[in-house]
This record gives C-alpha cells, sequence and structure tokens, in this order.
C-alpha cells in the first residue's frame, strides 16, 4: 500500500472514528506528500479537502503552492 493509499485511509478512519479533519491535518498530510515528491497524492488530498467542505487557510494554500514549485523544480 502507498503513502497516498494510507493517508486517505486515516481521513477516512478520523471522519469515521473520530472527528472531521480540520485544516491543520490536511496541510500536514499534504507537506508529508510534498517532501516525497508525490504530487498527485497532494493534490488527491487537496481534493479530499475540498470534498470534506474544509475552507484552505494561508498556510495550507502556502504549503500547496510551495509545494508545486519545489516537486516541478525536481523534474
Amino acid at each position: 500500500m502507498g503513502r497516498i493509499d494510507e493517508m486517505l485511509q486515516l481521513l477516512e478512519r478520523m471522519r469515521v472514528n473520530l472527528c472531521k479533519p480540520d485544516v491543520f491535518a490536511y496541510t500536514a498530510m499534504i507537506k508529508v506528500l510534498i517532501s516525497e515528491g508525490n504530487l498527485d497524492g497532494c493534490l488527491r488530498v487537496w481534493e479530499e479537502m475540498k470534498r470534506d467542505r474544509v475552507e484552505a487557510d494561508v498556510m495550507a494554500y502556502a504549503t500547496l503552492v510551495t509545494g508545486l514549485l519545489k516537486i516541478n523544480m525536481l523534474y
């Protein structure tokens, strides 16, 4: 199982068992995926955040944009 699958399962467990993931949880997941160079994973988690109607804050946008630029520079 890949890292993105693990994160998506974690999000689902949070939704079912604990609480709705917040912007901080999504931003942390995006940051981990960026550190691994996983652009597709970043965008999937971002879409999950939108699906859960979690509003991105400045830090979430900055993390995503910085990561997209970083990943693009690696390829």
